[in-house]
Parts: structure tokens; sequence; C-alpha cells
């Protein structure tokens, strides 16, 4: 029906249209020349005169109606008298993926006879299989969207979907069908005003459909920082609330709505009715009004998070179940959560940062077949439970596991626990929200575990007792106060003064001649002798011949830098990662092989010891390249870390570094065939350069396809 450029008319993105509607991301906008349009401000409703007065304006050649986030019902009539009052003709068509099956019970407005296409999904309301219908009166242009469709998009039918659709259609015949639909109409305007009557804004003023959309804008929150749509959904979805994010009247950036949409059709077929309906208004409001937001700087910006307390999640998580215990089951499968085991595995990348995080012992210091006994602490100090913890083999490489035997009485509480610190939703120190335990992880029951070790007195008090040789075994659960943190560390240290030989960190600047780099004769040669300086220690080149002129040839072309006067350090081990991360200011643990990032190095007080940036080799081997000023002082540094003598925190000199890692010097000869030195290469003509020099052609490829940071 359209050309590439021909004017669209549909509803914006961030008033409730959907993505293919004219968003400039979605291929919509990008082939057609998209009039947005949207609700009136001051009533949340179409203006269907200023619609006409638009079109008029604009002349589209097609209007799309129907939308995926918006509250009002349609009137398709009006709709078409908007298309037909444009000059040349104008097509209309309805989107009722949402509203279809609410359309075939007769409880919203009918668009066939008024558009002249109709499209809908058959999984939405329409409760079928994952699908979608497109319907035209017109015999010619049902022809044309079949030639578009086949061949034009499709390569053939989908006929796994055909046979469940026709079931579907047959259902939606049924008298019971339409009771549901009256139902899910009842339960949505049941849901709104619950949420109303707490206290809470709604988006567009109300509903007469299956949805209902909240405007966070409006609470107001602990830390009066502005809840966001996607961190309440998330937190909403924990606590066994799923509902989705979108943009409101008023939002700017679609990536960061301040809406939240809540629909009705699942919980309506799983047999809820309108007491249900008030009680998720309550719960909604529960939890809405108790997630505290606040700011991190990322690197394009300040980005929204919240957290909540679990207390709160877990009683909202207990009232969801108890909705729904009386519901008939969604499915026949058991729930995931529900278990007779009492183990514990906690396994991935990163859980030995989460347990290290989490409890009390020194889980760094366990080697797979070992065990421990320890506290989990909440952020007030208080016990949650004694555990043992035990190192798996891993059965993929860089997959740490670990096994945690609770108290039997305490395993769901401490599987919630760790689960709830893995996603990082919840507040766990009321004088930091912005303090996260490193994750994610997997916390799931062991299965088929054969236990033969417990806590309590049957283990190593008894052993002790008929033993007559001294035990290594501690008498209770460790406590490693010098680990750099865990989860109620601080309310511990209160009036404490553990005991510690740690010394300040202390460096004496190298002196004498200075040094020559790896290009030194080259440079001497080409400069004569004229133009070499003192520079950080090394006697390097200030020019060639000209500086404006090897300004301008590295702007315009390429040019050739001596770096290897800097230092280049080689960090390798199992706790490599780990070891990095407790030394440099960015996420270390993040980084992937064949990634780089920039760090700083810091002293204890926060101080700048050098700016760094970091090469990750594999998963446990790094390269450090280090400013040549500071190569001496940040190696005796890391060397100082090392060895754990010297103090890292001024307030609590006690604490160290939690891991070791291997450290080299990879300009020393002692390197070996390892030496390395660096060169750069910058310049817009730099990559072409590079690749010149390259003798295989996949080599040439690679670095083509390099990225930043790659």
């Amino acid at each position: 029906f359209l050309n590439p450029g021909d004017v669209v008319m549909g509803m914006s993105l961030s008033f409730g249209g959907h993505l293919t509607h004219g968003s400039p991301v979605n291929r919509s906008g990008k082939h057609f020349r998209i009039v947005s349009y949207q609700p009136d401000k001051a009533t949340g409703k179409l203006d269907y005169n200023a619609l006409r007065a638009l079109a008029a304006e604009h002349k589209p050649r097609m209007i799309i109606a129907g939308y995926s986030a918006y509250p009002w019902a349609v009137d398709w009539r009006r709709f078409r008298e908007v298309a037909d009052a444009v000059p040349g003709g104008c097509i209309l068509m309805a989107d009722i993926a949402h509203t279809a099956g609410l359309i075939a019970a007769g409880q919203y407005p009918n668009p066939v006879g008024h558009a002249d296409v109709v499209t809908f999904t058959t999984h939405k309301t329409l409760c079928g299989p994952r699908g979608a219908v497109i319907l035209a009166t017109d015999p010619e242009k049902a022809k044309k969207i079949d030639r578009a469709v086949f061949p034009g998009e499709q390569g053939g039918p989908h006929i796994n979907t055909i046979a469940a659709k026709a079931v579907a259609f047959r259902i939606a015949q049924s008298p019971e069908f339409k009771q549901l639909q009256r139902d899910i109409i009842g339960n949505a305007k049941v849901l709104a005003d619950g949420l109303a009557r707490r206290g809470l804004k709604l988006a567009y003023g109300g509903t007469d459909t299956h949805l209902a959309l909240i405007d966070l804008g409006a609470i107001q929150t602990p830390t009066g920082v502005p809840l966001r749509g996607d961190i309440a959904t998330r937190i909403l979805d924990l606590c066994g609330l799923t509902a989705n994010k979108n943009t409101i009247l008023g939002d700017e950036n679609a990536f960061d709505p301040s809406g939240v949409r809540l629909g009705t059709t699942w919980v309506t077929q799983r047999g809820l009715g309108p007491a249900e309906m008030d009680k998720i208004a309550e719960l909604v409001h529960r939890v809405l009004t108790s997630i505290a937001p606040f700011l991190y700087k990322g690197r394009k910006g300040y980005r929204t998070r919240g957290k909540i307390d679990l207390a709160v999640m877990e009683d909202v998580k207990r009232e969801v179940a108890a909705l729904t215990a009386n519901a008939p089951p969604a499915a026949p499968a058991p729930s995931p959560g529900v278990s007779s085991a009492s183990t514990i595995e906690v396994s991935g990348e990163r859980a030995l940062v989460a347990l290290q995080a989490a409890c009390t012992a020194d889980v760094a210091a366990l080697q797979p077949g070992q065990s421990c006994r320890s506290l989990l602490l909440d952020g007030a100090g208080n016990v949650l439970d004694e555990v043992l913890i035990s190192a798996l083999p891993p059965t993929v490489p860089g997959r740490c596991r670990y096994q945690i035997a609770p108290q039997p009485h305490n395993a769901q509480r401490v599987k919630l626990w760790l689960r709830s610190l893995s996603d990082g939703y919840i507040k766990f120190d009321e004088g930091d929200v912005l303090a996260k335990v490193d994750g994610p992880v997997v916390v799931e029951w062991e299965k088929g575990t054969q236990l033969f070790c417990r806590n309590g007195p049957t283990g190593a008090s008894h052993k002790r007792a008929a033993s007559p040789f001294p035990s290594s075994a501690p008498e209770g659960p460790q406590i490693c106060l010098a680990k750099p943190f865990f989860i109620g560390q601080s309310t511990l240290l209160r009036g404490a003064k553990p005991t510690h030989d740690k010394t300040p960190f202390q460096f004496t600047e190298p002196t004498g001649p200075p040094n020559h780099s790896a290009l030194y004769a080259e440079h001497a040669k080409l400069t004569q002798g004229r133009f070499l300086v003192p520079f950080a220690g090394w006697l390097m080149p200030i020019q060639y011949v000209s500086i404006a002129e090897e300004h301008m040839a590295v702007r315009s072309a390429a040019g050739l830098f001596d770096i290897s006067h800097m230092g280049v350090l080689e960090i390798t081990g199992p706790s490599a990662a780990r070891f990095l991360d407790l030394v440099l200011s960015n996420y270390v643990l993040a980084l992937k092989p064949g990634r780089s990032q920039y760090n700083y190095v810091l002293a204890p007080d926060g101080s700048v010891m050098d700016d760094v940036f970091l090469y990750c080799l594999a998963a446990d081997r790094f390269m450090l390249v280090v400013n040549a000023s500071n190569q001496e002082k940040v190696k005796a540094w890391l060397e100082a870390l090392n060895s754990r003598r010297v103090v890292i925190d001024q307030d609590w000199p006690h604490k160290e570094v939690d891991v070791t890692a291997t450290i080299r010097d990879l300009k020393s000869p002692a390197s070996g065939s390892d030496q390395r030195v660096g060169l750069s290469l910058q310049g817009p003509r730099s990559l072409t350069v590079l690749q010149s020099l390259a003798t295989w052609q996949r080599v040439v490829d690679q670095l083509g396809r390099l990225t930043r940071l790659e």
C-alpha cells in the first residue's frame, strides 16, 4: 500500500503506541515519514478533532490505530472519518494485538467494517498460541497482503501454529470465553480503583479495557530520587508480581520509562476475582512505596537503580503465594523453589567473590575438598544461620562450585538470602544503598547429596574428646575480620581493635642517570642526539624534525610512538581477577579475554598512585601497562599487597587483600620469551598501516573487526 518515504500517522511510542507504529529504531520509522499523535495531556484520551487537523496538515497515506499501552477503547468510526477526510485517500490499519480477545467477546469496539486492514496476535487476550492474523475485507487488498507475507516476508507458513489457532478460535466462540473477557475488564477496573484509592496515580486517568498504567513519577520516594519503570518492574517480579515497564505521558526517553503496566488477562484465567485484584493493588502499592531508588554513574551517564528490604519482599511473596494457593494450578510441573533437600549449591564465575562477601569465613582459602564453618549475617550483624561451606571441584573451567549446608530449619531462608543478594535488589547496609554483592551466581538445591559431616556436637568436638592428639579444627564458625568486606563486618568492628603487624606502604624513588628505551639507538640516530631529553626517568625524543609536521602527520596519517619505557606487568593465577578487582578502581570481574579497560591504582587514602591499562589475556592471566614514572612504585605496591604486609585501609589497618597472584615484570630479561615492551600506532590510517604488515588474510580480517577496548 505504501512506498518508502510516504507519510504514516501512528501513536507515539512514548504514549502507548507500539514499536512498529513509527519508532525511529524500527523499520517503520526508517522507511516512512512518521507523524506521531498522542492523547490529550489534560484528559489522557484521544482528541479526534485534533487527529483530523493533524491528518489534514500532513496528508498521510496510512493511519495506524490500536495500541499496546493505552487503557481506553478506540472509536473506530471517528478514525474512519479522519482517514476518509485525507485528500487522495488514506489506508486505516487497526492493530488490535492486545484487545483481540475482548473484541471477539464483544467487550471492545470492533474495527472490522471500519478499518481497511486489521492485524492481531493470537497469544494475548485471545489466549491462544503465539501467532498472528491479518484481515482485510477488500479482496484486492487481501491479495497484496498475501504476496507481501509470502514470498515477501516468510519462506513458508507456520504450520505448527495453525491447528492451535483453530482451537483458540473455537474456544473464543464459547460462553465461557465471553465471560472470561467480561471478567478481565471487570478485574482491571477493580485493580485500577484499588491502586488509585491507595494513592497511586493512574496514567491517562483510568481504564475501560484490560490494563492500567501507574505513573511512578507521582510517588514520593524515601531517597528523593524518582522511581523508574525498569527497577520497579524488576523488584515487583522478584516479589512474584509480573508487570511491564512502559513510557507514559511526559516521558522523553523510551529507555528510561516512568510507567508500569498491569494487565489482568492471566490473573483472570487463573481464577482470581475482584477481592484478589484489590489485594494485588495493596501489594503493588506496598512494594512501590518501599523501594529506595538511587543513582550511580555509569559509562554513559547516571543510571537509576533501587533496593528494597528483604522483609518487605518476603512478606509480599508470602501473600502472593497465599493469593494463588486456592487458584487452579498454572501448570502441572512442580515449583523449582520447593524441595526436600537442605543443601545448597552456589556456582558461577563469581561464586567465590559472592560468598566471600556473604559469609564471615575466608571462603577464598578453601581448595576443592576443603570445608569451613561460617556465619551468615545481615547488615546489622544479626546471625541468619551457621553453615558449613565446602569447595567442590569445578565441572566447567572458570566456574567455581560450593556446597552450603545450613541448619535444616533455616535452609529455605539461607537459599532466599543468597539468591536475593545475587539478584542485587535488596538492602543489606542501611548506610550504603549502593552496596552490592558481586554476582550473579546460581543458587539452587543440590541434588543427590549425601552429607556425612554436619554442624553440631557430633563433629569436631567429639573427635577432640576421643583423640589424644591436638586438633587444628576451629572450635566454632570462622569469622575472618581481615577480609576486605563481608556483610555485617562493620557492626562486628564497632569498638573492636583487631591486632595486626602491617606497616604503611613506603617507596623510595630510584635515582641515577636516565634509562634508555628499547628504541634509544634509533632515536639517537634520527635526532642526531639533539632532541633527547629526560622524561619520567628515561631519555626520550621530543621531536625528530618539526613538532608541527610530526603532529600533522599523526592527525592526517599515522605515527609510531615508542612506549617501551612504560611498565608491563603480568598478573596470573586462579585468583588473579579477584586480586586485581580489589586493587584497581574498575570492575575487573566483568572483563573478558581479549578485552581491556582503563583503571586507577589508588593508595589507602584514596589518592591516585597511577592510571593504568589492564588487558585480559585469559581468565587467569592479565597484563597491566603502567606509566613509566610509576612502574617501580606500582610493582612494589602490588608485591606488598600480595605479601599482606602493608596497610590497605587506614580506618581498619588489620584488613588485607584476601587472595594472592603471581606478579611478573615482563620488561625484565628474566621473562625470557615472554618479555614484552610496547609500541603505539596512532592516527586515522593506523589500521591500514597495521593491516599492510600482516602476512595472512585471516589476521587482516581480525584486525578490521577489532572494536573499542579489544
